[in-house]
């Protein structure tokens, strides 16, 4: 083994470290869907984002690309919405670059190459920052080896860096808008607000508006007061199309404030792929809409 190219050794590591991790999956699926999962002929949407996970996304620059979320931007740009970005005033590869007194009172920092509200800071009035309790979180974060838990391979090839945007500051709880596209066309898309100063709900909606009948395990709760058709969602319905690409399965985070839409995300495994769906049957119909075989 000692005469192996360090190289190769690497190879060999990660091999059995993924074979060991395929073996968690499996345990971790099962756990929380009630069924093993078939990774060698998928059918279910949750078997299907697990095949994606394994054998695609950390092939595909496509994928890796529009997963980074500095990246994504000129995707974005080249595609004619560059008036949907956030405001970015810069990004950088380690906590010391950071020049704070370029960057205005208030901000939001986040890791390009993560997800989840763990890795955003919200930074409301930069005089009130402590730098000294900051700082150090910012670096161990930047630091750590993000994808290996969950199988989300694809993370773990884009360089980590931190970067500042716009932050945004509705005259109301903030609405996340949430489109899960299928070869290239919204099938439903949630709201929710998720303001802890607010009563947190979500609603699901077709294309059109209407109730959608879908809904997931420990959901939050609908919204008391329905939530009100934006005037320009048909709009933002063009936008995920046109983000999707006619990609199998990718779901487009989109922000609505004061009738101005703010692109959030690209995420292409949702959820992480542990999607309980309620009624479940709906695992197997929307695993039929995920195309796989022309995936490399």
């Amino acid at each position: 083994m000692n005469s192996l190219k360090p190289s190769v050794i690497k190879s060999i590591d990660t091999f059995f470290a993924r074979l060991k991790n395929k073996r968690k999956l499996v345990k971790r699926f099962k756990t929380r869907l009630g069924y093993k999962p078939n990774l060698k002929r998928p059918r279910t949407y949750c078997e299907k984002i697990q095949w994606c996970k394994l054998h695609h996304n950390h092939h595909s620059q496509y994928v890796i690309t529009r997963s980074d979320k500095l990246a994504v931007r000129k995707v974005i740009q080249l595609l004619g919405y560059n008036n949907i970005l956030l405001d970015h005033y810069g990004n950088w590869d380690n906590v010391n670059q950071i020049d704070w007194d370029q960057l205005p009172d208030r901000f939001i920092l986040k890791i390009n190459n993560r997800s989840g509200d763990k890795y955003i800071w919200k930074i409301a009035n930069k005089a009130e920052v402590d730098l000294k309790q900051l700082l150090p979180q910012l670096k161990q974060h930047l630091a750590e080896t993000y994808g290996i838990e969950h199988h989300e391979y694809h993370y773990q090839k884009i360089p980590s860096r931190l970067y500042a945007e716009q932050y945004l500051d509705p005259h109301e709880p903030l609405k996340d808008y949430k489109f899960y596209c299928f070869a290239g066309k919204v099938d439903f898309f949630s709201i929710e607000v998720k303001d802890p100063q607010s009563m947190q709900s979500r609603s699901y909606h077709n294309p059109d508006f209407s109730i959608a009948d879908v809904a997931f395990a420990n959901d939050l709760k609908p919204p008391t007061i329905p939530f009100e058709q934006p005037i320009n969602l048909q709009f933002m319905v063009t936008i995920a199309e046109t983000l999707s690409d006619n990609h199998p399965h990718v779901r487009v985070d989109l922000y609505n404030i004061d009738g101005k839409v703010y692109f959030g995300e690209l995420t292409y495994v949702p959820e992480s792929g542990y999607t309980r769906w309620i009624p479940t049957s709906l695992d197997h119909h929307y695993g039929e809409k995920i195309y796989l075989k022309h995936l490399k």
